[in-house]
């Protein structure tokens, strides 16, 4: 199978779609920080900041999920090996947060 840039399948470009989610709501995320949002004591008693957040990682964890099944079927674009990189990265950040979370 020929490798391209940008994805052929479904999954793939559903992987796009969900990693493009995933960069709007980190940037508003961090656009309601610039403008002076802070978190609590906890960091979900903000819900301003906690739910973008929360959801750009799902949204991040999911296209790598995707990319990981479009890659097994048959799916060789640069675009979704990448975007899946960047999801397991975020996915180990997450784990990094609940286990250590200080």
């Amino acid at each position: 199978m020929k490798i391209t840039i940008l994805p052929k399948n479904r999954l793939g470009k559903w992987s796009v779609g969900l990693f493009i989610a995933f960069i709007l709501l980190f940037a508003l995320f961090q656009t309601l920080v610039a403008l002076g949002q802070r978190g609590g004591e906890t960091f979900a008693e903000n819900y301003l900041l906690s739910i973008p957040i929360f959801s750009a990682a799902a949204c991040a964890i999911s296209a790598a999920i995707i990319g990981i099944i479009s890659f097994f079927k048959k799916e060789r674009s640069i675009l979704v090996m990448i975007i899946t990189l960047i999801g397991i990265l975020v996915l180990f950040f997450v784990i990094g947060e609940f286990v250590f979370p200080e």
